[in-house]
């Protein structure tokens, strides 16, 4: 029973891949094509909170400027914490480390919660408010690694009602799933 339920693996960061292609400017009779590549990292803790973010960073690289601010990754205080200040006293750590926060920028905050199989998941930044919901699928590498997109909801938080959602056909086009990928040194300080 507990193997056949879907469950959310917290020892590494979901990744989702998403490529499109758009038209570039040329200077003669033919105009190119571009193919634009971007993935976004989701993380989960524990405690119920969250970061996504959406970079064109390659996973090796955002894995490492992720491991590079996290001091707990039991949790995202000591992220938050982070992102804020800088004072180490190392001057070479404190290189790195401000390269990683300056990498982070446009990292979402949030909370999650699962019901009924499916992970909702709510963040805010400045006046904009983001509601996901993804459900669990499974792919030949491992049990339920896999998150499916199933609803988002954007809105302008301060008064005003509107909310925009992204349509079934607009999710499965530009709304890749997120696979789970483990990253061992945090097993260890995790568990």
């Amino acid at each position: 029973m507990y193997c056949e339920k879907p469950r959310v693996n917290f020892a590494g960061v979901y990744i989702s891949r998403v490529n499109y292609i758009r038209q570039g400017l040329g200077e003669s009779f033919t105009n190119p094509f571009l193919i634009v590549t971007y993935f976004r990292y989701l993380r989960l803790f524990q405690d119920g909170t969250m970061f996504i973010w959406t970079s064109s960073v390659e996973p090796a690289q955002a894995l490492k400027d992720i491991s590079a601010v996290m001091e707990d990754p039991a949790n995202t205080y000591s992220l938050r914490k982070a992102l804020g200040e800088s004072s180490l006293s190392s001057k070479r750590h404190q290189r790195e480390k401000a390269s990683a926060i300056a990498a982070l920028k446009g990292l979402l905050f949030g909370i999650w919660r699962l019901e009924n199989d499916v992970l909702i998941m709510d963040t805010s930044e400045n006046v904009n408010a983001f509601h996901y919901e993804l459900s669990f699928s499974s792919t030949r590498r491992a049990a339920h690694n896999k998150l499916t997109w199933v609803e988002f909801y954007h809105w302008k938080m301060g008064g005003g009602t509107e909310m925009e959602e992204a349509s079934r056909s607009e999710i499965k086009t530009y709304r890749k799933p997120f696979v789970f990928s483990g990253v061992r040194s945090w097993k260890k300080t995790h568990y």
